[in-house]
């Protein structure tokens, strides 16, 4: 990495190292390095700002360790783990707050006024971040589609379909494939099996 005086050297001769952050839904949150060799690094949650969690980000590792393990506060973010997000939104006197589903991001995530899309207090979002948290600045959002009442169980399973990047729409071959299935059995197919139709069946 380069340093003040344009010169490049090793992270680790500064006492840095470079990971995946995972924080805690309580605030605290480890580095998990890039090299695998490497200790995970505890950092404490007045140690995490600017990072919020999956960030990769480039930590300094204190000269002193407690209970036996390493101990350090980020210093640099180096790539953004997170870009959009599923969470309620939820009304105050002069902005809304995004309480996002992913517990492990911890920080507040403000919406301007005019940036909540038609939103109402309760309801579940997507978001997309407009600009991320700095040492003394929260994050905030604007809300890209509205899912509705975060109590609807039909929202609930659109939720988690957003949260996880799944496709909402099968691939164009996998549709055509399903119109050009039958509605029924065909006679044939009727007389090589046992018919159950006419019985009252029960699944769960």
């Amino acid at each position: 990495m380069r340093t003040k005086g344009d010169r490049y050297t090793l992270p680790a001769r500064l006492d840095l190292v470079a990971g995946r952050l995972a924080v805690h839904r309580d605030g605290f949150a480890f580095c998990v390095p890039d090299e695998q060799e490497e200790a995970d690094v505890y950092v404490p949650a007045g140690g995490v700002r600017p990072a919020m969690h999956g960030d990769r980000v480039l930590v300094r590792v204190e000269p002193f360790q407690r209970r036996g393990r390493l101990e350090g506060r980020v210093v640099k973010v180096l790539e953004r783990g997170t870009h959009r997000i599923v969470g309620v939104l939820r009304q105050g006197r002069t902005a809304a707050v995004l309480v996002p589903q992913e517990q492990r991001l911890t920080l507040p995530i403000l919406v301007p006024r005019g940036a909540e899309g038609g939103a109402r207090d309760g309801d579940m979002v997507v978001a997309e971040l407009v600009r991320y948290p700095g040492l003394a600045s929260e994050a905030e959002a604007r809300v890209a589609l509205v899912l509705g009442p975060a109590d609807d169980p039909r929202v609930e399973t659109e939720a988690v379909i957003h949260a996880h990047g799944l496709p909402l729409e099968f691939p164009p071959e996998v549709a055509a494939a399903a119109r050009r299935m039958p509605a029924g059995p065909s006679a044939e197919q009727v007389a090589r099996r046992l018919d159950l139709r006419a019985l009252p069946i029960v699944t769960i």
